[in-house]
């Protein structure tokens, strides 16, 4: 990960953005947590954050099973990002993990150097809220985390053209057929990173009512979570 000028030897925190600003004046700190096993980036990184204002590292741990156990003695993150390849495990591994005992409780955002569709088919299939090649600058990990934890997913153009291709489009060729234009018209306000509320309000329906409808598209296009309907758009 490198900041905004190519330079990724020294990480300094810039001027507060609006999002900061907006963490601020909220008094809203998002806790974060690191899952990766080279030591040297996950210090680097880890050390970053906590210098940005509104952020609140947890802990940084380098294999799936200290990821578990600070997360049954520990304060739970909002945030969790979690590295795709570690020595003999496997990120999506850890995020099924916790998907299965802790359910959307955090938002999970999958890292990698790698740059194929398979990978980030995976990360996202596998329950992620977002997948970000380690490659990114500085600045876009800093709206990726606020982002995600804002609106339950964090989606760019890059894990857009990757899952987008041909797996993707077999699996869920069929699925468009299958929604209602209701549907459709929630799916555009998610996203619009609309509120269920707001778009209840739009499609004159309660906030239950749009819950309900949210299970039905996860489960018509066999999405696991925001992200993937994000993905499927």
């Amino acid at each position: 990960i490198r900041n905004s000028r190519g330079d990724s030897s020294r990480l300094k925190p810039k001027f507060l953005s609006i999002f900061d600003i907006k963490a601020i004046l909220l008094k809203q700190i998002i806790k974060i947590a690191l899952v990766d096993d080279h030591k040297v980036m996950r210090s680097a990184l880890a050390n970053y954050l906590k210098g940005v204002p509104g952020f609140k590292v947890l802990f940084d741990v380098g294999t799936l099973s200290d990821m578990q156990s600070r997360l049954n003695w520990d304060d739970k993150p909002d945030v969790l990002l979690m590295d795709y390849s570690m020595k003999n495990e496997k990120g999506p591994d850890g995020i099924i993990y916790i998907r299965e005992t802790l359910g959307d409780e955090m938002s999970i955002l999958g890292l990698s150097m790698h740059q194929d569709p398979r990978i980030v088919n995976e990360v996202i299939e596998s329950g992620a809220n977002g997948y970000l090649f380690k490659g990114i600058d500085i600045d876009e990990m800093e709206r990726a985390i606020r982002s995600v934890h804002l609106n339950g997913f964090y989606i760019n153009e890059f894990t857009k053209s990757m899952v987008n291709g041909e797996h993707y489009t077999k699996r869920h060729q069929n699925a468009a057929d299958m929604l209602t234009s209701t549907e459709k018209s929630i799916i555009v306000g998610i996203c619009k990173e609309e509120s269920s509320e707001d778009i209840g309000a739009k499609l004159n329906l309660t906030l239950n009512t749009i819950k309900t409808y949210r299970k039905k598209i996860l489960r018509k296009i066999g999405a696991k979570n925001t992200a993937g309907v994000v993905v499927y758009a």
